[in-house]
C-alpha cells in the first residue's frame, strides 16, 4: 500500500506533465486517424506501407495469430508485454538519461507513435466489433503505458538540468 501511495503522490506532482504527454498522444492519434479517414494522399501512402509491415512483423505475427485463433487473453497479454518492454521503456523512458535531448526525444516519439497508431487503427476499427473493442482496449492500455513512460523519461531528462525544481 505504501508503494501505491508513493506512486499516487508522484503522479500528482507530475500531473501537468502527464496531461501534456497524454494530450500530445491523443491529438496525434486523432490527426493520423482523421487524415486516413479523409484519405490525405501522403498519409494514404504511409497507411498502405504500414499494413503489410504489421502483418509480416515477427513481433505482431503472434498477436494476429492469437486473434484469428480466438485467443484474446494471449493477444492482450503479449501486446501489453511487448509494448511495455520494447515500446514504452526503450523508446521513451531510457532516452531520458540524456539531459534535455532525451526529454525532447520522448515528446517526439510520443507524437510520432500517436500518429502512426492512429493511422494503423483506422483499419482495425473497420474489421469487426470485436476488433474495435480490442483496439480501443489496447489503445487505452497503450496510452497509459506510453504516457507514464514518456513522462518518466522527460522527468529524468529535466531532473539532470533542474534537479531542485523537478524532484522537489
Amino acid at each position: 500500500m505504501h508503494i501505491l501511495n508513493q506512486s499516487w503522490e508522484t503522479s500528482n506532482k507530475m500531473k501537468k506533465l502527464l496531461l501534456s504527454v497524454a494530450v500530445t498522444y491523443l491529438a496525434t492519434f486523432l490527426i493520423g486517424y482523421i487524415l486516413v479517414y479523409i484519405q490525405m494522399p501522403f498519409v494514404m501512402k504511409l497507411f498502405e506501407s504500414i499494413l503489410p509491415a504489421l502483418s509480416d512483423s515477427p513481433i505482431y505475427t503472434p498477436i494476429i495469430g492469437a486473434l484469428t485463433g480466438g485467443n484474446l487473453v494471449f493477444a492482450i497479454a503479449y501486446t501489453f508485454l511487448v509494448n511495455l518492454s520494447l515500446g514504452a521503456f526503450v523508446s521513451t523512458t531510457l532516452p531520458g538519461v540524456i539531459p534535455l535531448v532525451g526529454g525532447v526525444g520522448s515528446v517526439a516519439v510520443t507524437g510520432i507513435r500517436g500518429f502512426i497508431i492512429g493511422v494503423a487503427y483506422y483499419e482495425v476499427f473497420k474489421i469487426s466489433l470485436s476488433y474495435t473493442a480490442l483496439g480501443v482496449g489496447t489503445a487505452i492500455l497503450e496510452l497509459g503505458a506510453y504516457v507514464f513512460s514518456a513522462t518518466a523519461g522527460i522527468n529524468i531528462s529535466l531532473s539532470t538540468i533542474f534537479p531542485k525544481k523537478v524532484s522537489g
